[in-house]
């Protein structure tokens, strides 16, 4: 039990630190490429949906004990 508790913790830590490194590069690109006639956070908002669905996406494997969700966890 307590295993799984850890990797369940470990997992959300590790998936949201991606999120965020990959938000943050989105971020840099987004702000180093605007044009004048462009509003930034339309822009980042756009550019990272990828990162958000990604993120979602992982998220959906929190709190799922079975055998190949744990199998994931331990993966990542």
């Amino acid at each position: 039990m307590e295993d799984h508790i850890n990797i369940e913790l470990t997992y959300k830590k590790i998936c949201f630190n991606h999120f965020f490194d990959n938000s943050l590069i989105c971020y840099y690109i987004t702000k180093n490429s605007l044009s004048k006639d462009q509003k930034f956070e339309e822009q980042f908002i756009l550019k990272n949906l990828k990162n958000v669905d990604e993120y979602n996406n992982k998220k959906t494997l929190e709190g799922d004990n079975s055998l190949k969700a744990l199998t994931l966890k331990k993966m990542t």
